[in-house]
């Protein structure tokens, strides 16, 4: 609402509204802020409508290269209005009824070469062409505005970024301490049946159970050799794992 009240503020226009593109809804305009003059008085459910407000960026005078439009509300119709705004002709007549408004200035705003949204100026007495100081103040608040909400979106957008990233690295924090408590049960359950194997390997290489044959030797060796191998293995796991937790 800053900006509408700033506007608002250091002008006489009645009534000002701003529409911007919203973070990632490139499609519509929605209301960004509004404001009006003490001398008039907007009701709680026109100012709910307002602020729920859209208009789509398919509209005709959007997409041309016409950068300001003024619009006579009493001499336009419901579906005309709401052919020019591209909203519903509920809405078109709600704006009608409940706006005391005679004119609507219309003003895109531009950043970067592109559509970032649209001022709309309400007068409360009726227009045929905006003069002098009026439309020069127009023109050169355009620009300022302009670059202002596409500042504000860009900002929008990179806390948005910002806060998907923290909640991708915590989401990878958690999958990493699962990974390690994973690892570090896996290998407390593989040492002891492996411990077991090697004992009892050991145990019939030394001939405890009876002789061996020679050919069986090199055979039992390798298992033997194998299994040592492993534990070896999972003792550095736990380890690693011990690392990672701060033991």
């Amino acid at each position: 609402n800053e900006i509408a009240q700033s506007i608002v503020t250091h002008t006489d226009y009645p009534f000002v509204a701003v529409l911007a593109h919203r973070v990632r809804r490139d499609e519509v305009l929605e209301v960004f802020g509004w404001d009006s003059s003490k001398d008039f008085v907007i009701d709680d459910d026109t100012s709910t409508f307002l602020n729920t407000l859209q208009i789509n960026t398919s509209n005709s005078w959007l997409q041309s290269g016409e950068r300001n439009r003024l619009v006579q509300l009493d001499s336009i119709s419901s579906s005309q209005l709401a052919g020019v705004l591209n909203c519903s002709v509920p809405n078109a007549e709600r704006l009608k009824a409940n706006l005391a408004l005679k004119s609507l200035y219309l003003i895109k705003l531009s950043a970067r070469q592109k559509l970032v949204g649209l001022i709309a100026i309400g007068f409360s007495t009726p227009l045929t062409e905006l003069y002098g100081t009026d439309k020069l103040l127009l023109e050169q608040l355009s620009e300022a505005v302009g670059v202002a909400v596409d500042n504000k979106l860009l900002f929008e957008e990179n806390q948005l970024i910002v806060n998907e990233l923290q909640q991708s690295n915590e989401k990878l924090k958690a999958l990493d301490e699962t990974k390690d408590e994973f690892i570090s049960m896996a290998s407390h359950q593989l040492r002891t049946p492996l411990t077991a194997v090697k004992g009892y390997l050991s145990m019939v290489i030394d001939g405890d159970v009876g002789p061996v044959a020679e050919a069986q030797k090199p055979m039992l060796n390798q298992a033997f050799n194998s299994a040592q191998r492993m534990v070896y293995l999972i003792a550095d796991l736990l380890n690693v794992s011990r690392l990672k937790t701060g033991k």
